[in-house]
């Protein structure tokens, strides 16, 4: 069974014996093939200070992305002021589409990788990444542009879950 995923090429949906977490664990967190594309579980942005926009684009799907600074130097700027090493951004009704953050990555690295909430069996709802069939399809846009399209952890594989750009200059 094939499935479009819109300016995507058309891919099968993953339907082999070992799901994606397998694959990622089996290839030591290094990027898979599946289909003719690359999927990778995260991404670095080469930037050490700088700004960074995060666009949403398609249908809002309630999932998100985490961005993080690793460096204890380091840091993404809150609106109030306040810097964070680790920022959860989600793609909700209530909130904006675009957000942009000044950061500082000392060692020139921004890190991203997708997040999804999950429903448990108690009913409770968990912020969850690198599960199941959770990775992403990086396109570079250009020197300073990345396009991502995620598929989260449950279900096949299907990166038309969440789509975000994100866009930085460096200062």
């Amino acid at each position: 069974m094939e499935t479009s995923w819109g300016n995507l090429s058309v891919i099968p949906v993953i339907k082999h014996k070992m799901n994606l977490q397998e694959e990622f664990l089996k290839s030591e967190g290094k990027p898979i093939k599946v289909g003719g594309h690359e999927i990778v579980q995260g991404d670095r942005i080469p930037i050490k200070r700088g700004t960074v926009r995060i666009t949403f684009i398609g249908n809002i799907s309630s999932d998100g992305i985490a961005i993080k600074s690793k460096p204890k130097r380091g840091g993404i700027e809150m609106s109030n002021g306040k810097f964070v090493r680790l920022l959860h951004i989600f793609d909700e009704p209530s909130l904006p589409r675009q957000v942009q953050h000044r950061v500082n990555c000392p060692d020139g690295e921004l890190r991203i990788w997708n997040i999804y909430k999950t429903k448990q069996r108690d009913g409770s709802v968990t912020i969850d990444s690198w599960t199941g069939n959770a990775g992403m399809i990086v396109e570079y846009i250009s020197p300073n542009s990345r396009r991502y399209s995620c598929s989260k952890g449950t279900g096949n594989f299907d990166p038309t879950d969440l789509t975000f750009e994100i866009s930085w200059t460096e200062t």
